[in-house]
């Protein structure tokens, strides 16, 4: 394992979260499930059970559904953030997560472009690729509806990758989230399509429900979020639309390049 600047966490429940996404631990949540047995659940169980997605995708805030989840502390973020193997895991299981919600991901390394100098600058880099799985408006069923507890996981994956610093995954998600619903002409209500927005925008530090985390003020994200964290206020409209269009493609899905490692 390459050297880690940042150590371990020392809070027994985020020890015990980063021994759950350790592939060489692979230890156990609090009811004894291991992330590799969740990955391989039906989308049955994923529905039906309620306490597994706050350790796939945890978060600063307290859940108010799972008293036993742990919370993500500063020790743990930047351990996690620095430890690529950590990565992996989360990748996973949000590659399972985009299936189980109607979508497919890939990861396409080593990007080239034609000539020698965008061979140069595409080095190091790959393409992360999300699209609907078909053109069944059923493949959407578990997202498609006014109000849903969907909706909230949806809410934490976006905010959670955003912590773990993997913005390209939430940016990508959430634009593929804002295709498929304008071509499908899905129904999701306000509220839900307002708490997405706020988990991609708000400055980190500000959760989706207002709930202000005060040691994530000094952890910037991606660019816009220095905007956002010196005005305190969403992007214009016109600004919107200008970064989704970045990274629209021309197939019903949503393709971003970005840095092999984040």
């Amino acid at each position: 394992m390459p050297f880690l600047l940042h150590p371990r966490p020392t809070g027994p429940a985020q020890r015990m979260l980063v021994n759950f996404y350790d592939p060489e631990i692979q230890g156990p949540d609090s009811q004894g499930r291991t992330l590799d047995m969740i990955i391989k659940w039906s989308d049955w169980d994923l529905e039906t059970k309620h306490d597994y997605i706050q350790w796939l995708f945890p978060l600063p805030e307290e859940s108010n559904f799972n008293d036993e989840a742990p919370t993500v502390d500063e020790e743990t973020m930047l351990y996690f953030r620095q430890n690529e193997e950590l990565k992996k895991g989360l990748k996973v299981a949000f590659i399972r997560m985009l299936w189980f919600y109607g979508f497919e991901a890939d990861y396409l390394s080593n990007v080239r472009g034609e000539g020698e100098a965008e061979a140069e600058e595409a080095e190091g880099l790959e393409t992360l690729r999300i699209q609907p799985k078909g053109r069944d408006i059923g493949y959407f069923s578990r997202w498609l509806s006014d109000s849903d507890h969907n909706h909230m996981r949806i809410s934490r994956i976006i905010r959670s990758l955003r912590v773990f610093g993997m913005h390209t995954e939430a940016a990508t998600f959430y634009f593929a989230l804002l295709d498929t619903k304008r071509d499908f002409k899905l129904l999701v209500g306000e509220q839900s399509l307002s708490y997405w927005n706020r988990a991609f925008e708000n400055p980190l530090f500000v959760a989706p429900d207002s709930t202000v985390v005060s040691w994530l003020r000094a952890h910037a994200g991606p660019p816009w979020d220095d905007q956002l964290e010196e005005s305190n206020s969403p992007r214009s409209d016109e600004a919107q639309t200008g970064l989704e269009n970045d990274h629209e493609d021309d197939h019903g899905g949503c393709i971003i390049v970005v840095p092999l490692t984040h």
